[in-house]
C-alpha cells in the first residue's frame, strides 16, 4: 500500500509540474485502513463526504471491498473504484459497475501455476491461505484447478488475517511432504511462512499469488531463506 501511494504521488507531482489535466491540478488524499473492512467503509465515507473525489484507487483486500459493495458506498455516491487489489471471484464477478479493475483474477493466477508445475511432477499439492474471503476464494480456485489438471489437494492450511500466526499450518503442510505448496497469502505471513518452511527441511516448491512482495520478503528473512520462492506477476 504505501509503496502504490508512493509511485502515484510521484506521477501525481509531475503531472502537476507539467500544467497538470487541463489545467486542473491532481491532488492525492490517503488514509490507512489497518488492512479492516469496517475501517475501509468508514474511510471511504469520510473522504466522500470531506473532498468529493473524482475517484478512488489502490484499495487493498478481497473483504474490505466486498464491504464497500455490500454496504453501497460506490452506488450511493457514483464515484468509481479503480486498480484496487484484490483477484477475487466474488469481486471480479459482483457486475458492480463502479469497479474497474486492472488485474488478473487470483484463479486466473492460480490456473497460470498449477498449467505450469502439475505437467513437471508437481501433483502433490498443498495450500496456505489467509482465513478470510481472499484466502477462501483461493483455497477454492486451488481445488478445482489442481483437480482439472492432474493434480491432487494433500493438505491445506489457514493463518489469521493480520498476523503471521503459520506455525499450524507449517506442521499441517510439512507433514503431508507435498511437491508444490501454492500459498494464498500476504507478504508478512508469506515471509514467515517461508522461512518455517525451509527450517523443517522439507524441499517442496513454494508458490506465492502476486500479493507478495519480494523485495520485502527478502528484506524480512534474507536472500538465503527466501531463495527458490516463486511469485506469479
Amino acid at each position: 500500500g504505501t509503496h502504490l501511494r508512493a509511485g502515484a504521488q510521484l506521477y501525481f507531482d509531475a503531472v502537476n509540474a507539467a500544467g497538470g489535466v487541463h489545467g486542473h491540478k491532481l491532488r492525492l488524499v490517503s488514509q490507512d485502513d489497518g488492512y479492516k473492512a469496517a475501517e475501509t467503509v468508514r474511510l471511504v465515507q469520510a473522504i466522500i463526504k470531506e473532498n468529493q473525489p473524482i475517484a478512488f484507487f489502490g484499495l487493498v483486500g478481497t473483504g474490505n471491498i466486498e464491504a464497500l459493495l455490500k454496504d453501497r458506498v460506490l452506488d450511493a455516491s457514483a464515484i468509481p473504484l479503480v486498480a484496487f487489489r484484490s483477484g477475487s471471484s466474488s469481486v471480479a464477478g459482483s457486475g458492480n459497475p463502479w469497479l474497474f479493475s486492472t488485474r488478473a483474477t487470483y484463479a486466473d493466477e492460480i490456473a497460470k501455476i498449477l498449467q505450469q508445475y502439475v505437467p513437471l511432477g508437481y501433483k502433490r499439492v498443498a495450500v496456505l491461505y489467509q482465513d478470510d474471503a481472499f484466502g477462501l476464494d483461493g483455497l477454492a480456485a486451488a481445488k478445482a484447478i489442481a483437480r482439472e489438471n492432474g493434480g491432487e489437494l494433500v493438505a491445506k492450511a489457514a493463518y489469521e488475517k493480520n498476523t503471521t500466526k503459520v506455525e499450524g499450518a507449517v506442521k499441517a503442510i510439512a507433514a503431508a511432504s507435498p511437491g508444490l505448496v501454492l500459498m494464498v497469502s500476504n507478504t508478512a505471513a508469506s515471509a514467515e511462512f517461508v522461512r518455517q518452511f525451509k527450517a523443517t527441511g522439507k524441499s517442496a516448491q513454494l508458490v506465492s499469488l502476486s500479493t507478495t512482495d519480494a523485495q520485502q520478503v527478502v528484506d524480512k528473512i534474507g536472500s538465503e531463506a527466501a531463495h527458490g520462492l516463486a511469485i506469479t506477476q
